[in-house]
């Protein structure tokens, strides 16, 4: 087998468990509480035969589509197309990042936001319970169980696809690299050997035309040179033995030319382009898993958030329940109720009437000024 033929690695791609049990959420349809953080695992479907994506593989084998393969133009033109799915994946990998980081930022609001709310509510009210404190609690209680039951792992996950994604372009940008310069290199060889084949073939032209020349000019004339003058028969001998030397190197060089062209055609560049053909098609499907994989996450998320919600099973109480569980009357009535007994309820010194008693000595003085006043 040819050095430049290298086997090319599989791709395994498995959806990670982000969670912390084993008994998974999603399966066979059905949905359980157990584990929510088991979302994130592998999801086996099997979609309807109208969503299901029919193979065009014998696409592949049309006579259109095998002439560009074999073409002389076929390695740039596969080149640009495995540099443009290396470049999708890449830009697919930045924006998971980004979206974790945007998800890891939500978290660490929420999760601040409501260790906060809950402080300032226990801190400065009292919780009754069936009272709006206490169905408020709860609410903030429902996000802190969808940030670390949900969220947290859809963030794992988002990172943990992220983390392929790179390593998915790194593979690829090398193999690419490795083909390229293979390629290159069986094309060089063969433009070199064309140009040896073109230089031996014009020098020896030169040499016929020369001796043609020689042989229609005055033959009794003498060529002075280093070695003498020369008769034109023995300038003809001359010119007839380079010719000689130059057809044998003419013939070696094209004939090199040929064998490189040839093994070019018919070997090396089949291979090169069945090689990033695969290459191509195993990026593309590597990248399909992907977003195959992007699409269950988000499904995930959603059915997660929406049993947190609203649980599906009953064990416990919806978030709709909570918050209108509230009995306000009886709420104000246990308030009352409870203050009954409490220093509060009793009464105040300033608040208890006082009655009207007037001051005995004080009416008989009176009397007796009244008495004399009348006298007078």
């Amino acid at each position: 087998m040819p050095e430049h033929e290298n086997h090319i690695p599989s791709i395994s791609i498995s959806i990670p468990n982000t969670g912390d049990g084993d008994t998974p959420l999603v399966s066979n349809n059905s949905i359980t509480t157990s584990n929510p953080t088991v979302y994130f695992q592998n999801k086996q479907e099997t979609l309807p035969d109208f969503l299901q994506v029919k193979s065009s593989s014998d696409l592949l084998n049309d006579p259109k589509v095998k002439y560009v393969l074999n073409s002389e133009n076929s390695l740039e033109i596969l080149l640009a197309r495995l540099k443009d799915s290396i470049r999708a994946c890449d830009e697919f990998a930045q924006y998971l990042k980004k979206k974790h980081s945007y998800e890891e930022s939500y978290l660490a609001n929420i999760k601040k936001t409501s260790m906060n709310c809950k402080n300032s509510v226990k801190s400065n009210t009292r919780v009754l319970k069936g009272s709006f404190i206490e169905s408020l609690d709860k609410v903030i209680s429902f996000d802190d169980r969808v940030v670390k039951d949900v969220r947290t792992p859809y963030a794992k996950a988002l990172f943990k696809m992220y983390e392929e994604l790179v390593s998915l372009s790194l593979n690829f940008s090398k193999l690419r690299k490795q083909t390229k310069e293979d390629g290159i290199r069986r094309e060089n060889e063969v433009i070199d050997a064309t140009q040896q084949a073109h230089k031996a073939k014009s020098k020896y032209y030169s040499l016929r035309s020369d001796l043609e020349k020689l042989r229609n000019s005055d033959q009794t004339s003498k060529k002075l040179t280093l070695q003498g003058r020369k008769t034109g028969s023995q300038q003809e001998e001359e010119l007839t033995r380079k010719i000689q030397v130059s057809d044998q190197d003419y013939k070696k060089k094209s004939k090199i030319a040929q064998e490189f062209q040839n093994n070019l055609i018919n070997t090396y560049r089949p291979e090169l382009s069945t090689k990033l053909k695969n290459l191509i098609l195993e990026i593309d499907h590597a990248l399909q898993l992907q977003l195959t994989k992007f699409a269950v996450y988000n499904e995930s998320l959603v059915i997660g958030m929406g049993n947190q919600l609203i649980p599906i099973s009953g064990s416990s109480e919806s978030l709709k329940y909570v918050s209108s569980s509230v009995d306000v009357e009886k709420c104000l009535a246990d308030y009352l109720f409870e203050n009954l007994t409490t220093p509060k309820a009793e009464k105040k010194a300033a608040f208890i009437p006082t009655s009207f008693i007037p001051n005995t000595r004080f009416s008989t003085i009176r009397r007796a000024h009244l008495g004399t006043h009348h006298l007078c």
